[in-house]
């Protein structure tokens, strides 16, 4: 294991992102409604096309709820939970989903 320097710090980061397909987006400290909505859209578009069984589109959809414990919201609280209300009317999150990120952004 290469020793950690100021000098080489960028390239080892660079080459740990590159390895497992992270953009400095997905590790920032704040996540954006649009994004978390489009990624959850596409995640349900997977499994309505039987690219996904239901087992993985409900633990990728897990996953990026979860994502909201660790980062903060780019909007305010009201906007972020009138902006996934799109998804419930879409039936991509039900109401336990919906509750659970209401307590994760609160």
């Amino acid at each position: 294991m290469e020793k950690i320097t100021r000098d080489n710090l960028r390239l080892l980061l660079a080459g740990y992102m590159e390895k497992n397909e992270l953009t400095t987006k997905k590790i920032s400290k704040a996540i954006d409604v649009n994004s978390f909505i489009e990624n959850l859209k596409t995640c349900y578009k997977l499994y309505a096309n039987e690219i996904y069984s239901e087992e993985e589109f409900l633990k990728k959809k897990k996953s990026l709820i979860d994502v909201l414990y660790s980062k903060k919201i780019t909007c305010s609280i009201e906007d972020f939970l009138l902006e996934i209300v799109t998804l419930k009317k879409l039936k991509i999150l039900n109401t336990d989903d919906i509750n659970k990120i209401k307590n994760l952004v609160m």
